[in-house]
């Protein structure tokens, strides 16, 4: 009988083959390397490909809230042209300003300190 409990092999039929002719009363069992070596290199590619998504997500994300952005200011840039449009273009403004300074101050549309002389 031999010293060996236990002897691990990879698929190969050679080690086998002779395992089993010199000896046949030992247990021969499989490795794991080559399995684990072929698990790592797809967790290795699905670990790239998750990493590649999350920074499309990202990058898309980051398109989403300047798109928004570029949006909201061009909504109120186009609220502000329309009411100086209507104001200036549409409205009447008197002959003779009534302020003694000669200013005319749209309400609401200006800060206090900003204002259109004729």
């Amino acid at each position: 009988m031999s010293s060996f409990g236990l002897i691990i092999a990879d698929a190969g039929s050679g080690l086998r083959a002779g395992q089993k002719e010199v000896l046949p009363d030992t247990p021969c069992h499989g490795d794991i390397f080559h399995v684990l070596q072929q698990y790592k290199k797809v967790v290795n590619i699905l670990s790239r490909q998750a990493a590649s998504a999350t920074a499309k997500r990202l990058k898309l994300e980051q398109k989403i809230v300047m798109t928004k952005r570029k949006c909201q200011e061009t909504q109120q840039h186009s609220y502000l042209s329309a009411k100086v449009r209507n104001y200036f273009f549409y409205s009447n403004p008197p002959a003779k300003p009534p302020y003694s300074n000669g200013a005319i101050v749209a309400e609401g549309m200006f800060p206090s300190n900003v204002v259109k002389h004729y």
